[in-house]
Parts: C-alpha cells; sequence; structure tokens
C-alpha cells in the first residue's frame, strides 16, 4: 500500500506463543544467623511445605500445586504453566522466612521455562537460656567461698505465667555443678522460674522468677540463689555522746535501762511483739532472733536529749543468720536541767518550811557526784543567797540552785554550820532524778541547836524597830 503525503500511520505487533509447560524447582535451608545466604555450616530442610499461590490468599488450598521438600532441602513442580507465579513456604512454629526478605516469591516463568534456585532461607526464632543455682547461705546474692552450688534443682520457662510447672514447658534440672540449661525456647521475654523446694526462700535481690529477653539465636543468662532461713542479731551500745562525735571515748558514760527494738512495721515507733531490749548497765544490747532482710534498727530517745549517731535508725541488710554487731546509739544530753530549793531554820521541826520561818542564807551546798558526803574538786558547789534589795516583793533568803544539768540522778548535800548541829541527818541529804513529772523536794530543813538566843541584825531603814519586808 502507498502510504500518501500527510497521511499519518500506527504500528500494533503482536506476540503469540505455542503453550509449552516449563518447571519450578528450589531449596530450603536453614539460616542459623539470617543473613539470607545459603552459608558454610547452614543444613538444608526436609519435610517443609512448599506452594503455588495461584489465588495469591496467603495459605494452600485445594488445587494449589504443592511439594514437600526431600532430604537435601529441595522441591520441584514440574508441568507449570507459562505465567506470572508466586511461590511460599508453609512456616512451622518459631520459625520465620528470612529470604526472600518479602516470605514469598514472585516472578514471570517464561514459556518452557526450567526456572530453577527458587531457594528460600528459614531460620528458627529461638534461643537458649542457662545458669545456676547456688545455695547462698548468707543471701548476699553472690557465690562467697564456701558456698555450694545445687544440683536436683527445677528451672522451667512458664510460658502460661501460671506459676506452675505445666504440661509442654520447657524445664531443666541442675547438674551437679548446679548448672541448666533450656535450649530451643521460643524468642521473646519469658518468665524463667526456679521451682524452690520447701524450706527455701530466694535471697534479696535473686528472685525466683526471672523476666529474660530471649534473642533469636543467642544464649540468655539467669543464675539463682537460694537459702533457708536462719535468725540472726543486731548488737552494740547505747552510751552519754558527751562530745557529740559519735564515738564512744573515755569519759562518755553508758547508758542503762534504754529500750533498742526492730522497727518491723517501719511506722518509726516501737510497736507490741516488735523484738525489743533494754541497754545492760555497760549500755550493750543484744537483739536476737531477727529474720534475714531489711530492718531498721531504732533507739527510744528520751526528751532532753538529741541523737549523735542514726538519728534515723539503722537502716540495715541483716544477713541470713548474720550477728551484726557495731550498731551504737550515740546520745548527747542537753545539760538543760535545773534543781533548786531553800535552806530555811525549821522552828517547829516538821520538815516544811512554814509561815514564819525564815530563810538562811550562807550555807554551802554541793551536789556529790561519787557520793562520798565530801565536796571534791570539780564538784558543783554553791551558797544559799541573802535577800535581793532589787526585788522587793520577794525574800530569796535561803534559795540556792544547780543549772545546765543533764538527765540522771543526783544527790544534793550541805554543810551544816555549827550553829544548826541539831539538824536531823536525814534532812542534810536530798536526792532528786532529773527530768522528774513534779517538781522535787530539794529543800534543806535546818534546826538550830538548844539553849541558844538568835536573833536577826538588820538594817531598819524606816526607823520603826521592825523588820518590814525590804
Amino acid at each position: 500500500m502507498t502510504q500518501q503525503t500527510g497521511e499519518v500511520r500506527s504500528v500494533a505487533r503482536f506476540f503469540c506463543l505455542q503453550p509449552v509447560a516449563g518447571s519450578l524447582s528450589g531449596t530450603l535451608w536453614n539460616d542459623l544467623n539470617g543473613d539470607g545466604i545459603f552459608g558454610t555450616g547452614e543444613s538444608p530442610l526436609a519435610g517443609w511445605t512448599v506452594y503455588v499461590d495461584l489465588n495469591l490468599d496467603g495459605s494452600l488450598t485445594a488445587g494449589e500445586p504443592a511439594s514437600v521438600t526431600a532430604g537435601a532441602g529441595t522441591w520441584a513442580f514440574p508441568s507449570q504453566a507459562y505465567g506470572t507465579k508466586t511461590v511460599r513456604v508453609i512456616p512451622q512454629p518459631n520459625w520465620a522466612v528470612t529470604s526472600p526478605a518479602t516470605g514469598s516469591a514472585t516472578f514471570l516463568l517464561l514459556n518452557g521455562q526450567a526456572r530453577t534456585a527458587v531457594n528460600f532461607g528459614l531460620r528458627e526464632l529461638v534461643g537458649d537460656v542457662r545458669g545456676v543455682v547456688v545455695d547462698d547461705a548468707n543471701g548476699n546474692g553472690i557465690q562467697d567461698a564456701g558456698e555450694l552450688p545445687l544440683s536436683d534443682q527445677t528451672v522451667f520457662a512458664d510460658l502460661n505465667s501460671d506459676g506452675q510447672l505445666t504440661a509442654g514447658e520447657p524445664a531443666a534440672v541442675t547438674a551437679a555443678d548446679g548448672s541448666w540449661l533450656i535450649s530451643r525456647l521460643p524468642s521473646g521475654t519469658r518468665a524463667i522460674v526456679h521451682q524452690l523446694p520447701a524450706g527455701r526462700i530466694p535471697s534479696i535481690g535473686a528472685p525466683a522468677v526471672r523476666s529474660l529477653s530471649v534473642g533469636i539465636g543467642t544464649t540468655s543468662v539467669a543464675d539463682f540463689f537460694t537459702l533457708i532461713p536462719a535468725a540472726g542479731s543486731v548488737a552494740g551500745r547505747v552510751f552519754s555522746d558527751v562530745a557529740s562525735d559519735g564515738i564512744f571515748n573515755a569519759g562518755d558514760a553508758p547508758l542503762e535501762g534504754w529500750q533498742v527494738f526492730a522497727d518491723l512495721n517501719a511506722n518509726t515507733v516501737f510497736d507490741a511483739g516488735e523484738p525489743n531490749v533494754l541497754s545492760a548497765a555497760d549500755g550493750s544490747y543484744l537483739l536476737s532472733g531477727l529474720a534475714y532482710g531489711p530492718v531498721t534498727i531504732r533507739q527510744t530517745m528520751l526528751p532532753g536529749f538529741t541523737a549523735t549517731t542514726f538519728p534515723s535508725g539503722a537502716a540495715i541488710l541483716l544477713l541470713n543468720g548474720e550477728n551484726r554487731t557495731g550498731i551504737s546509739f550515740g546520745r548527747h544530753d542537753l545539760q538543760q536541767y535545773a534543781i533548786s530549793g531553800n535552806v530555811f531554820s525549821d522552828v517547829n521541826r516538821n520538815g516544811i518550811r512554814d509561815a514564819g520561818e525564815r530563810g538562811l542564807s550562807g550555807v554551802t551546798i554541793y551536789l556529790d557526784l561519787n557520793n562520798n558526803s565530801v565536796a571534791d574538786p570539780g564538784e558543783p558547789v554553791t551558797t544559799s543567797i541573802t535577800d535581793y534589795y532589787f526585788t522587793p516583793a520577794g525574800d530569796e533568803t535561803g534559795d540556792y540552785s544547780f543549772t545546765h544539768l543533764g538527765h540522771g540522778t543526783y544527790i544534793i548535800r550541805e554543810v551544816v554550820p555549827v550553829t544548826m548541829d541539831a539538824t536531823p541527818a536525814a534532812a542534810q541529804v536530798r536526792t532528786v532524778t532529773l527530768p522528774s513529772v513534779v517538781p522535787p523536794d530539794a529543800n534543806f530543813a535546818n534546826v538550830f541547836r538548844a539553849n541558844e538566843i538568835h536573833g536577826v541584825v538588820f538594817h531598819d531603814t524606816d526607823s520603826d524597830g521592825t523588820p518590814d519586808p525590804g
């Protein structure tokens, strides 16, 4: 045909063929390292199903070609029609396709083509867990010298999270060296449990149930530490810390009868049932029968003291069966108390200062700290005072006082003037314990000797012949 001037022609070519069947074949292998390459040491997978997904629904349905891999991991589909093919593998539990990365192979099978090397790499999604079980006698979570491994202990993967070893859950029993191994555990976060025998408990910080991340092709480690509970004790001293340095120095006195207790409920006060003891004469204490674990040891403070050690209590981790020593409580006496009284002429000898009985000034009073009836050097001494002119409303004659005293029992004595040697011996000494809820009687009732005449010389400012107030 001759093409006319200005005429435009389009060309349409048609391709056709005589259908000829082709074939598909390939290999499945265990891709241990997940790199998608059939490498050295990686083995073929036999007994796996490969199929052509004709309807592209992602599952093997009736009529779709299927093949089970042989011992060499090979599979083949002969007599496959020309066209686009999608080949898939049915993964077994805890396996995944690593190659092709999409999980399936899609391609155009040419007419009559023998398509080979349609290979699939698969990797098992499992890892191993291992560890040891140790008889942690002291409960510190470390295998110390002399602490032995435990054999015949059961460890299992609690796949259903019910806390019990149930049928189908992977388990292991420890060997003579305490070691255990659970292989091919599905990857992911798994609860690994040490099945504690009766009478045993886990060490603090090393629970009997561990949450482990099991990686593909990796080995995770969980060691278990367990013990048989044994009671322990805590010991120390309660002392008067004069220098407030927290150290029991020479000159610091032990404090007897002070309560020390284990604050089991952590409410800072002593409750019925909590272990407690009173410090001995040398200030020492021993709290026994204490359970393994964290505990706070407290000392019940008395008013007027401040803590120089463990002001909030001694929070300790008492190891299993441990006899902890050195938990001492220093207490500084604030020296905030005083003793006062009056020396007077007990005219009617009833031991009480009645109206009209006058105070006596100039009488020596001392604190007999060593109770030897002598005013020794260093012992506090004072003298009963005279009336102050600047306080006309009151008469201080005979008053005395000792201030800045600490807690304790004080023996107060007077040096009786010779003119008052009729004063009973019992009236010449007073004993006061500080602090005191009731104001102590620290007065001295003195009695003049018999057959004497006594009087008072006074400055009669108003010249009326009478000793008026002031």
